[in-house]
């Protein structure tokens, strides 16, 4: 039987993700509706527990989106409500380094998704197809591929030219950096990979370029490579 774990107090569970551990295990972290993130290292038959909880630094806070790094760290993203968007690079027993655009060039409301390459590049994207990435000193815009009326709802960085997501409008985009095919560095360059369903789309998961799995609404489920 597999295991299990239950927020308490209830709350809504909004976003999961894992890291495989060098002794084969599965490391999960979950974020949920009011702000919390907890670790959840135990999968055996008949429950999990958490061994640890983070509690955001800035509130009141809502979480959507986790990225681990490793065990004891993760990128989580969300919103601070009355402020803009919110995320934090979570580490050690609990404590967090938390990073608040009470205002800036980013116009991002929410944080929807998030993917991680190292503590020092994290891409986060959310409403109206908006993407910023943090390079461990601060974060930068990145123009979206519109429309506007779209939200990234999932992301997932294999390279600082390569992050895939996918939107609201049925779409999955790679991200290639400020790098063109030629070689050339002058403009940011997005890549439409497939119009994958006329439903919307609502998350992204990939073990590998060329191992990518979307979902979406009307029961879409699809499967893709490079």
């Amino acid at each position: 039987m597999p295991g299990w774990f239950t927020v308490s107090p209830y709350s809504e569970v909004t976003g999961i993700s894992g890291r495989v551990t060098p002794d084969g295990g599965v490391t999960l972290f979950a974020t949920v509706l009011d702000g919390r993130t907890f670790r959840i290292a135990d999968l055996g038959p008949g429950g999990s527990s958490s061994d640890r909880t983070w509690t955001p630094d800035a509130g009141p806070t809502a979480l959507y989106t986790v990225a681990p790094l490793s065990r004891d760290r993760a990128f989580v993203g969300g919103q601070t409500f009355g402020s803009g968007f919110y995320f934090a690079q979570l580490e050690g027993e609990g404590s967090s380094a938390a990073r608040v655009r009470p205002g800036g060039p980013v116009a991002l409301p929410y944080v929807l998704a998030s993917g991680a390459l190292s503590s020092t590049r994290a891409y986060f994207a959310g409403y109206n197809n908006t993407m910023f990435t943090w390079d461990g000193q601060g974060y930068l815009p990145i123009s979206g591929p519109g429309p506007a009326t779209s939200h990234f709802v999932g992301l997932c960085a294999f390279g600082t030219d390569h992050v895939l997501a996918v939107d609201t409008s049925a779409r999955v985009w790679r991200y290639t950096g400020t790098r063109l095919a030629d070689g050339g560095t002058t403009a940011e360059l997005w890549v439409d990979l497939m119009s994958a369903t006329s439903a919307p789309l609502r998350a992204l998961a990939a073990t590998a370029p060329d191992d990518v799995w979307v979902v979406g609404d009307n029961n879409s489920v699809l499967h893709f490579g490079e």
